[in-house]
């Protein structure tokens, strides 16, 4: 996604770009100038270093001493990837991008689940639904009748398949954290 994203997000960042605030009834308005080279595009998980090793005011955080000294590893599953950072020695030594281990993943399996159990297809987006609500509904065309079933079981199993494979991708690093 870096690759492809990248020219993305420096276009839409780079220019002058004016607002205005207004606090309390005060309005104050805002031009910013932004150059391709103030802009440094990073990985989800470059910003959690940086996140860990400074604090809002830019100064190095109270924590940064112990995240410089030790052995690091991120793990970072979103929507859609599993990345991971692995800092030895203080150096980068790997990071990667798995696109299979992210809850999109999680929501999938237990889609399938759902589909074998109960013969409805739940779309990704419907499966917010099916997460706020722990049931899915199940139309019955014959009797023109609806019942609700838990999902919470799915959800869990495919959680956990899921999060089984995450921690076995990372496994030989664990041995190397302190």
């Amino acid at each position: 996604y870096m690759t492809k994203d990248e020219p993305y997000v420096r276009a839409a960042m780079t220019g002058t770009h004016e607002f205005s605030l207004i606090v309390e009834g005060q309005k104050k308005n805002f031009s910013v100038s932004i150059t391709n080279e103030q802009i440094d595009v990073m990985s989800q998980p470059m910003g959690t270093v940086n996140s860990l090793l400074f604090g809002d005011n830019g100064k190095y955080s109270a924590i940064a001493g112990d995240v410089m000294r030790n052995n690091l590893l991120i793990f970072d599953a979103g929507f859609k990837t599993l990345d991971t950072f692995f800092i030895h020695a203080n150096q980068l030594e790997s990071q990667g991008t798995n696109p299979n281990l992210g809850m999109y993943r999680v929501l999938s399996e237990a889609r399938a689940k759902i589909r074998d159990d109960f013969g409805i297809e739940v779309s990704i987006p419907m499966m917010q639904t099916v997460l706020r609500t722990g049931k899915v509904t199940v139309n019955d065309a014959f009797t023109l009748t609806s019942r609700e079933y838990p999902v919470d079981k799915y959800i869990e199993n495919a959680t956990i398949m899921v999060a089984d494979e995450a921690l076995d991708s990372i496994k030989d690093y664990i041995f190397e954290i302190k």
